[in-house]
């Protein structure tokens, strides 16, 4: 499985394992507190899931997929 990482400056997200099966990691790494909205949503935009979430360090945040989503390409 691969990772998918972002980074702006003081900030770092890494997705993992892509593809998910039932389950998927956010990391967030920053250096600067502030706050972020994580949202899970279908490729028509319709939001699924919203997450509110603070860093100034390192959190791991672990998405499961509940039996109702079905499979598919999902935007978070």
């Amino acid at each position: 499985s691969n990772a998918v990482t972002l980074q702006d400056g003081q900030f770092e997200a890494r997705l993992y394992p892509n593809p998910a099966r039932s389950f998927v990691h956010i990391s967030l790494e920053g250096t600067v507190a502030e706050s972020y909205t994580i949202s899970l949503t279908t490729l028509g935009g319709q939001l699924l899931h919203q997450w509110q979430h603070k860093t100034g360090g390192s959190k791991l945040i672990t998405y499961n997929r509940p039996s109702s989503l079905p499979k598919g390409m999902y935007l978070l």
